[in-house]
């Protein structure tokens, strides 16, 4: 059997392997094939491994083979002898091409620039690292506005349990309306304090149900009997509204310490001025303060007789109401 079928494909295989080198591409127009036409010159290639001996006819194709495969074969010659069209493949000189850029990594901007403008890539802002503030202590005076609506102040009044008529007659709380007031406080300096509370006297309410239920009342009072109770409250041998129309408390100082969390038990020393007589008093309050807000819980008592009253009485003492009043605050602040 002749072997000139399988020396001719290898000699078009030579052939197209030039393409991958540097020869022309093949035209576009087919020609007839003829043996008279010339080789084109054809760039020096590597040297090949050394073949083994046996195989000669593979590594040097005879010269009338090889001038049987002309450089100028068509794509479609070539597929139409097994091989594929390859032309449109990118050459391995343009992937080192891209692939050899000198800068050792490449940021946003130089991935923009390798790329082109129309494959520009945004630059993504690269947040700066958080700053911790370090805590700031309230220091120096703060002023807290104190607030009617989330506080209150209240008093109340016990019967005498040794009076003929003490079954008739009922112990009594009082609570403070339309008031106002506000705290000056420096956690550095307790002693700095000042505190200023105004409750008018007609603003007072007297034995709200709810109020008699929160401070452990168990009886109730009809709307009568609590117009009545107001009246003698009012009147000129009690707290006589008319010509005392207000009770205040001032404080100037303080003394204790609140620990780090700003709780602490405080001593609030002032003068209280009730039926228009002034005197000092020292209340002990368990008191929070913080750079927003101020609260302050307490209670203390006062007798009648030291602000110029008697406890009421009626019935030549057969219903009489003790000495001793107990006052009761829990009252908070904003800074304003």
């Amino acid at each position: 059997m002749t072997q000139a079928p399988f020396l001719r494909r290898f000699a078009a295989a030579m052939s197209l392997s030039g393409a991958f080198g540097c020869a022309p591409a093949p035209s576009d127009t087919p020609s007839e094939p003829t043996a008279s036409v010339p080789m084109a010159p054809q760039p020096a290639l590597p040297t090949p491994a050394a073949q083994p001996a046996q195989q000669p006819a593979l590594s040097q194709p005879a010269p009338e083979q090889a001038a049987q495969a002309s450089p100028a074969a068509t794509p479609a010659a070539a597929t139409m002898q097994g091989y594929p069209d390859l032309s449109g493949i990118r050459t391995v000189p343009e992937v080192r091409e891209f692939n050899e850029t000198p800068a050792e990594h490449i940021d946003n901007a130089g991935l923009a620039a390798a790329l082109g403008a129309s494959q520009a890539v945004a630059a993504v802002p690269v947040p700066p690292p958080p700053v911790t503030a370090a805590p700031v202590a309230p220091s120096g005076p703060r002023t807290y506005a104190l607030d009617p609506a989330k506080s209150s102040i209240y008093v109340q009044v016990y019967k005498d349990p040794n009076t003929i008529g003490q079954g008739l007659s009922h112990d009594h709380v009082v609570a403070a309306t339309g008031w106002s007031g506000s705290v000056v406080w420096d956690r550095a300096r307790t002693e700095g304090c000042a505190v200023q509370v105004s409750v008018p006297v007609l603003g007072l309410v007297n034995d709200a149900l709810g109020l008699r239920k929160r401070v452990g009342y168990d009886t109730t009072l009809t709307d009568d009997q609590r117009a009545e109770v107001k009246e003698h409250m009012l009147a000129p041998g009690q707290l006589d509204a008319a010509n005392f129309p207000k009770i205040t408390f001032i404080a100037k100082t303080c003394s204790g310490t609140l620990g780090a969390d700003g709780d602490g038990a405080v001593t609030v020393t002032g003068m209280f001025t009730l039926h228009g007589v002034a005197k000092a008093i020292s209340p002990k309050l368990t008191v929070h303060v913080d750079d927003q807000s101020f609260t302050a819980r307490g209670s203390f008592m006062v007798n009648t007789t030291d602000f110029g009253f008697a406890p009421y009485t009626a019935l030549l003492g057969a219903l009489k109401n003790n000495n001793a009043m107990k006052f009761t605050v829990d009252v908070v602040g904003t800074r304003g």
